[in-house]
This record gives C-alpha cells, structure tokens and sequence, in this order.
C-alpha cells in the first residue's frame, strides 16, 4: 500500500479544483461577486504565527498560491463566501465546505485514537456525498474556464505555433474522476497501518523550496545557479564552523569540570586526612607496664627506667 500525500492531493488536488470551481460559478452569475469574495477575504485578520497568514489583494487570481494558502484559504472561506451565491445552491456550497474542512483537520490530526478513525470514516462518506450533490446542481450553469486560464492556454497554444483556437473561454466541470478523489476513501486505512499523516508528508521536503528562493534572492538574477551553490556551500561551511565552535566549548566545559571534581575530591581528602590526625593520641614514654613482663605488682623489674630522673642515669652509668 502507497503511503498518501495529502499535501498534493487534497491541498493541492481536491481542494484545488474545488476552489477553482467555486470561482467559475461566481463568474457565471455574475455581478460584482468575485470582487466581493476579494474583498472579504482581504478583511480576515491574521492568527498565530504562521497558522493564518495575510490574503493576497486578489484570492480569486490564484497567482503563486502555494500549499499552505489554500489551507488557509479553507478555514477561511465559509464567512467570506456565505451569502455570494442564491439558495438553494448557497446551502449546499456552505455544507461542502464545512465537510471539507472537518475531513481536512481530521485528516491532519496528530494522535488518533479508534474513535476519532470511525468519525474519519463518517466524515468521508459526508464529503463524497456533499460533494456530489454540489457538482451535480452545478450542472445547470454555465461555468467556464477562468480568465487567467484562459490566457494561459492561449499563449501554450501560440507557443506550439498551433495558432489561437476559437475565441471565448472553454465550458468546464467539475471532474470527479480522478485518482485524488478516489483516494480519499483510504485515509483511514493507511493510518491504522501507518500512523498519522505528519509521519510521511511531503511538506517536509516542499518547504526545501523556501532556501532555494532564498538564494535567488541574493544573486544578480543573471546565471544565478552557479551562485546559488555558491551561498549553499559558503551557508555549509559557516554551519559546520559553528559546529565545531560548540563542541569545543562542550570540551572545555567537561574539562573544567573534571577539574573541579579533580580539585574538590583531594580537598576532601586533606581535609580528612587532617581531622583523623587531630582524633589520634600521642604516644606516651616511660617505663612499660609490669604485665608485658608476666610480672607482678609485688615482683622487682629488672629492667632500669628509660626516661627517668639522675639517679636512675647513675645506677646506669654504675653497672
């Protein structure tokens, strides 16, 4: 079994083309809707940091979108969109969305429990059921490709030297027969083998992007590939140097310790050292005990005293 991708195929592919023909229906209706939808979008504050970004002036021109906008584009969208289209199609549009959203936090939960799985589950069959009944009321109007669309096949066309086809935009469906939304229905299953989605998303390896554009930045815009491996390379070297720089002071700190407990042990010892010396009594001189002798008290030593006063020196000196 594949491991899913949710970042390219729902973010980027169910949503998407969902997003797109939510524009194509407030472009077939007509008015000032789109504008409206620009507009209210641009009034949503930011959140956190990082979790709700800044809209762009103009949502609806989709122009460098990435990933993370249209999921933000998602949580969002329900009070900006409530209201732009007629019932009873504004109902069924405000249901999808909310099933949308529901399936994507579900789908992008951190812990998973058998519980939060069968709401999975439920939440999948509610998506493919609002889903459905939005495309099939859509049926009866007249969507067309959007302008940026439009230009874009136009200048492919030119490009290939095929020539302009007709003027006027193409009609276009919602299309439900891809393998994005067919791979829906196995989210559950691949999480109970796999884990949770964060284990094996493809967002860790997108957000590489963001050092490239970096880079470019800083280049000259002119044979900028030679100098962006050339700032990739000097970024490398500055990286391993401060590696290095913090494994010295890791050294430096484990020796300075060392030292201290080198230091603090021998002064314990010293310290010990001195107050067993100080416990320990000085030896007495003189003469020795009668019972190292086997004698008694009332028996005569035979041996002379060896510290003693001058008449004992002069039993000595006489003997």
């Amino acid at each position: 079994m594949f491991a899913s991708d949710l970042l390219h195929e729902f973010e980027l592919g169910v949503w998407k083309a969902n997003f797109t023909h939510l524009l194509r229906v407030l472009y077939a209706i007509g008015g000032d809707k789109i504008q409206a939808l620009n507009e209210r979008f641009r009034m949503v504050p930011t959140f956190g940091r990082g979790t709700i970004r800044r809209f762009g002036r103009n949502v609806s021109g989709m122009k460098k979108l990435a990933a993370r906008d249209f999921e933000d584009i998602l949580q969002c969208i329900i009070p900006c969109i409530d209201g732009l289209l007629p019932e009873p199609l504004n109902k069924i549009v405000l249901d999808m969305l909310w099933d949308l959203a529901v399936w994507h936090a579900l789908a992008k939960l951190r812990l998973h429990t058998e519980t939060t799985l069968r709401i999975f589950e439920k939440a999948t069959t509610n998506v493919g059921t609002t889903v459905r009944r939005f495309a099939f009321t859509c049926k009866d109007i007249d969507t067309r490709e959007l302008p940026s669309k439009e230009v874009a096949r136009g200048r492919h066309e030119a490009a290939q030297g095929k020539g302009r086809s007709a003027p006027g935009n193409k009609q276009q469906l919602l299309n439900l027969s891809t393998f994005k939304w067919h791979d829906l229905g196995h989210y559950v299953a691949i999480i109970r083998q796999l884990g949770t989605t964060e284990n094996y998303s493809t967002q860790v390896g997108e957000c590489e992007h963001k050092r490239v554009k970096k880079f470019y930045g800083c280049t000259n815009k002119h044979q900028h590939e030679g100098q962006i491996a050339a700032k990739q390379r000097r970024e490398e070297l500055l990286e391993k140097i401060k590696d290095q720089d913090e494994e010295a002071k890791k050294a430096r700190l484990i020796a300075q310790k060392k030292l201290s407990e080198i230091l603090q042990e021998s002064e314990i010892n010293s310290n010990l050292q001195m107050s067993h010396s100080d416990q320990i009594e000085p030896k007495k001189r003189g003469r020795p005990r009668k019972e190292y002798f086997g004698l008694t008290e009332k028996q005569q030593d035979p041996l002379p005293q060896t510290v003693g006063n001058g008449a004992s020196s002069m039993a000595l000196m006489t003997m």
